[in-house]
């Protein structure tokens, strides 16, 4: 958690993010909860893509290596044989890391990690704020893992940039 700041401006080259979970019990989150304006210049990021449950590990896990990782909606299929992953969490009030994906001793990833932020001002996003699951390499695994969680909740929002928790792409998808 971050706070007893009263603005906070990330600004271009910056970034901002929480510990890697690197088990199953995505214990690392960021909070940024302050009573004035955050700013994330263009350039800056708020980034904890692949900082969620690691591969193989969540809620939303699958049973089959040929699957990624689940969370508000089901994993990818690259052909398995039914071992998708549970979805869960909230649309409204989102809070949990995404799963991991696959398995089987294939390079899969992990899902995506967790940002709350709590602004009373004004927050203006030119750069990006992003919570995706992470991508195997072209080649390298099968499916990438789900997407984690933003809740942002400020009293104005501004800006030309990217706020996003997509999950990974797969080793078919062009990257």
């Amino acid at each position: 958690t971050l706070s007893g700041l009263t603005n906070l401006t990330i600004a271009s080259g910056g970034r901002a993010s929480h510990v890697k979970n690197n088990d199953d019990t995505a214990a690392y989150k960021l909070k940024i909860d302050i009573p004035g304006n955050l700013t994330i210049e263009a350039g800056a990021a708020i980034d904890v893509t692949g900082d969620g449950y690691a591969r193989t590990d969540g809620p939303g896990a699958p049973t089959d290596g040929y699957y990624g990782g689940s969370h508000g909606g089901v994993g990818g299929d690259l052909g398995g044989s039914g071992g998708y992953g549970d979805t869960y969490g909230s649309v409204l009030a989102p809070t949990n890391a995404g799963s991991g994906s696959g398995g089987s001793g294939h390079l899969d990833t992990a899902g995506g990690g967790v940002v709350r932020l709590i602004i009373a001002g004004t927050t203006t996003v030119d750069g990006e704020i992003l919570a995706d699951g992470g991508s195997p390499p072209v080649g390298g695994g099968f499916n990438g893992g789900a997407g984690g969680s933003i809740y942002l909740t400020t009293a104005d929002l501004a800006g030309s940039g990217t706020i996003r928790a997509a999950g990974g792409e797969s080793a078919a998808s062009p990257h």
